[in-house]
């Protein structure tokens, strides 16, 4: 016996967990409204997508009323997350033909 822990000898939390996929989407709505849908595992560790789609969408005329993130299924999250939406938020008020109300912070 070397000493070491057998995979059937851990807790299930202990277990590494498989990476979850990072998910990225974006659409218009009838009313302008831009959604922006994230998910998966929003970390530096994990490798993140560049904000440039975004806001290029943002920037696309007609510019979207407003700009709505959804983040509801969100599987795990550091800096990395916080920085995309920060660059997002900061073109979106710029563009946006309506304020943007609590969803993003001032930059």
């Amino acid at each position: 016996m070397d000493g070491g822990v057998s995979a059937s000898d851990r807790t299930q939390s202990e277990l590494p967990r498989p990476m979850e996929q990072v998910d990225l989407n974006y659409a218009r709505g009838p009313d302008g409204t831009l959604r922006v849908a994230l998910g998966g595992d929003w970390t530096l560790a994990r490798g993140l997508p560049a904000p440039k789609a975004v806001i290029e969408e943002i920037e696309r005329p007609p510019l979207p009323r407003r700009v709505i993130f959804e983040t509801g299924v969100l599987a795990g999250w550091d800096s990395g997350l916080l920085t995309f939406l920060l660059a997002c938020c900061r073109v979106a008020r710029n563009s946006v033909s309506k304020p943007i109300g609590s969803g993003c912070p001032k930059a």
